[in-house]
């Protein structure tokens, strides 16, 4: 039926918003860290002529999201997509904010009408209820319940009754007051300042819209704060304990002669970018005010190669016990977080043949015999032992 066909394009039109909108978030941050770096970049040289191609590309980008969300407003109020559509970004801004606007008042128009419903068909239900009580039949009424019972018995019975009434009366005054709004604590504060500015987004409006989605996101007063997924809060009995593991591993590191470097929790994203494969789409990305795309240090190895390129150590052994991050799925029944702890032990430089490999195999078992972990076993792998197993099995190149 036609109801149930808009019915349906109403929901999806709901379900679909995290699908572009979150994408087309993202495409302005990007456009706006790629002006930001331009900008950085760029010495004013009369001789030099500035080049537009990078302003128009990502101008292009961002006209691109705005009319994805343009596009997801009209779908929300089911009207048509005007054609054509704007083809500059200024016209495109005005479009988007005009839909915006007619979408924020027929959405608060149907709450209202939805919340009067409500509020109606409380109002009868609590009328229909006071009106069974009031026609109880005159038998029942005119009976002497309380023949034969003692002055005692009589007021325990009322007073236990009085008590029931008050607890059904107070339970049935915190329903009334549970459904007294469809809007929200969140929503609430919204909805008073678009109204009280006949939904005109002005600039003053946006900024007290950010003051309070800011509030909002931040947990507000009455919400409870939460740890960003992936990762832990150590108490003190879990710091000992970790201390007490890092005192060993140091201890072994050092007996084998290592020397302890620390490097930049952050790195510049063109160090991390290629160097993990598949893995590279797990890096978290950092932008600093200067304009340089940063990236968190996804393990302490690509980081100890940029150290040996900008320092002439010679042979060195080293060890790096340091934080790092992964933008992986957690799963914390394994202890696989977003944010740990790694402990690198390296031999760089000129040495003998499977020496330090030798050496990397004695210092593991050195820290996992000190460590109270009880028996443990060692795997190996080799590439040559890979290729040999499929030469002989017949298996080509």
């Amino acid at each position: 039926t036609p109801s149930s066909k808009t019915e349906t394009s109403n929901l999806e039109a709901i379900a679909t918003i995290p699908q572009y909108v979150g994408p087309a978030i993202d495409i302005m941050k990007s456009c706006c860290k790629t002006m930001e770096l331009e900008c950085n970049c760029f010495e004013p040289n009369p001789s030099i002529v500035l080049d537009e191609t990078v302003a128009n590309l990502t101008l292009q980008q961002a006209l691109g999201a705005v009319l994805a969300l343009l596009e997801g407003s009209y779908k929300r109020q089911q009207v048509d997509v005007p054609s054509p559509s704007p083809t500059t970004m200024e016209d495109a801004v005005v479009a988007l904010e005009g839909a915006l606007v007619d979408e924020a008042k027929k959405a608060v128009d149907f709450l209202t009408a939805e919340q009067k419903r409500v509020e109606q068909e409380t109002t009868e239900k609590e009328a229909a209820r006071q009106n069974a009580a009031s026609d109880r039949p005159a038998a029942a009424q005119n009976t002497n319940e309380f023949e034969g019972k003692t002055e005692a018995q009589i007021a325990k019975i009322l007073k236990k009754r009085a008590e029931k009434e008050a607890k059904a009366a107070k339970k049935r005054a915190a329903k009334q007051n549970k459904g007294q709004s469809l809007f929200g604590t969140g929503t609430s504060p919204i909805l008073k300042l678009l109204q009280a500015n006949d939904f005109a987004l002005s600039p003053n409006v946006q900024t007290q819209l950010d003051q309070i989605l800011d509030k909002l996101s931040s947990g507000g007063v009455q919400r409870k704060p939460k740890i960003p997924k992936g990762t832990r809060d150590y108490l003190p009995d879990q710091m000992r304990i970790r201390q007490q593991a890092f005192d060993i591993i140091r201890r072994v590191f050092q007996s084998h002669g290592a020397v302890e470097i620390d490097t930049p929790v952050f790195e510049l994203k063109d160090t991390l970018t290629g160097k993990y494969g598949e893995d590279s789409k797990l890096i978290y990305d950092l932008a600093d005010q200067g304009g340089e795309l940063l990236a968190l240090r996804y393990d302490l190895t690509v980081p100890f190669a940029r150290f040996l390129a900008l320092n002439s150590v010679g042979n060195i052994k080293r060890y790096h016990i340091g934080k790092v991050y992964r933008r992986d799925q957690p799963v914390l029944s394994r202890g696989r977080y977003r944010e740990f702890y790694q402990c690198d032990f390296d031999i760089a430089g000129v040495y003998g043949r499977m020496i330090p490999d030798s050496e990397c195999l004695s210092v593991v078992c050195d820290i996992l015999g000190n460590l109270p972990i009880g028996d443990f076993g060692i795997k190996l792998n080799h590439r040559r032992l890979l290729d040999a197993i499929l030469e002989i099995s017949g298996v080509g190149p």
